[in-house]
């Protein structure tokens, strides 16, 4: 769904000294390549944070957006009663976009805004296992 954002050497300290547990190849890490050297602490590094899920009874999908998305982002809700499972609210410039008002937020604050449409269709899946027939 969403690609692999590695860290800096620096973000991927903080991240440790922050208690986050960070992934290399697919695998916990053992955090012995973290480089803090001058010449290496901004460069990538092999570590990228887990994708974060959403558990429900019915299993999990991606995890909603915790912050705003910057204004004019595309976004994506999981409402179970649209055809597709998922639509983007707000029409501005030819697509949909987060505008910060009322909507957007009280979205946010139900845990149901995702960057994308898999996501959300993924929310939407699971909202309704073993409810929709």
């Amino acid at each position: 769904m969403s690609e692999i954002k590695y860290l800096t050497h620096r973000e991927a300290a903080q991240a440790r000294l922050n208690g986050e547990e960070l992934l290399w190849d697919g695998m916990a890490a053992d955090y012995s390549k973290i480089s803090l050297s001058l010449r290496n602490i901004d460069t990538p590094s092999p570590y990228h944070r887990a994708p974060r899920v959403f558990t429900h009874p019915g299993g999990t999908c991606p995890a909603p957006e915790m912050e705003a998305p910057p204004r004019g982002q595309t976004y994506w809700l999981p409402p179970t009663v649209e055809a597709g499972f998922a639509w983007s609210h707000t029409w501005v410039n030819d697509e949909y976009t987060w505008v910060n008002d009322e909507y957007d937020n009280r979205a946010l604050s139900l845990g149901l805004v995702y960057l994308t449409r898999e996501a959300a269709i993924a929310r939407a899946e699971l909202m309704l296992a073993g409810v929709a027939k």
